[in-house]
């Protein structure tokens, strides 16, 4: 599967490199014709501090930023930002402001939750989501409702990879988008809108936010 991969190089952020695996994948609640591979970008510390640089540049003087909400892995590259963001000297409207860095639980029903001792950096706060991909934007979605829940206010949505523009009339910044991606991305809701499963074409693997799974 491996022998498939593609590397894509960003039109926006020089230097930032995507790595696409063309095939059949499911993930909980979709099968796609694309593996968007961000592990360099969430585990390797340079890769990291690139796509920091990037959601840097563009956040600095447009919304305040007081927690970054992080989802599939991306805890490195929110701490990159956060230091970014609020470094003394660099011109953002963030600058000084302690900004935390937090991920959300997930209990037995599959719901997001945050503890007691969480919902402090949540609570009144203004919200920055950063995700490594929003494919469908159902995961964020459910991650907005959870901040509105414990009374957050969402002002942002950083991915490295989106399928889809707009979550809850707030604009998604991604890095790489659907269109970048050879023959495009699409996903479909289950195994009968999927051409490839009416093709017969097995699954090549299970997906996730850890990664994937060869069947």
């Amino acid at each position: 599967m491996e022998d498939r991969t593609l590397n894509i190089t960003s039109k926006n952020a020089g230097g930032i490199k995507l790595r696409v695996i063309p095939g059949h994948f499911m993930t909980s609640h979709s099968h796609t014709n694309c593996y968007i591979d961000t592990t360099p970008q969430t585990m390797n510390h340079k890769e990291a501090m690139k796509v920091a640089q990037y959601f840097a540049n563009l956040y600095s003087n447009s919304i305040v930023i007081d927690t970054i909400v992080c989802l599939d892995g991306t805890e490195v590259i929110g701490a990159y930002l956060a230091e970014l963001l609020s470094s003394v000297g660099v011109r953002s409207i963030s600058e000084e402001n302690n900004i935390c860095i937090i991920t959300p639980e997930t209990n037995i029903n599959g719901q997001m939750m945050f503890r007691d001792n969480v919902q402090g950096t949540v609570y009144n706060k203004k919200l920055l989501i950063l995700a490594a991909t929003g494919s469908t934007g159902k995961s964020i979605d459910q991650c907005i409702d959870t901040l509105n829940y414990y009374g957050g206010w969402v002002t942002g949505i950083a991915t490295l990879f989106s399928g889809v523009d707009m979550i809850k009339d707030l604009k998604v910044e991604s890095i790489f988008h659907a269109d970048d991606i050879p023959g495009g991305y699409h996903t479909y809701n289950s195994k009968e809108e999927c051409p490839l499963c009416q093709e017969g074409r097995r699954i090549d693997a299970l997906v996730n936010a850890h990664g994937y799974s060869k069947l």
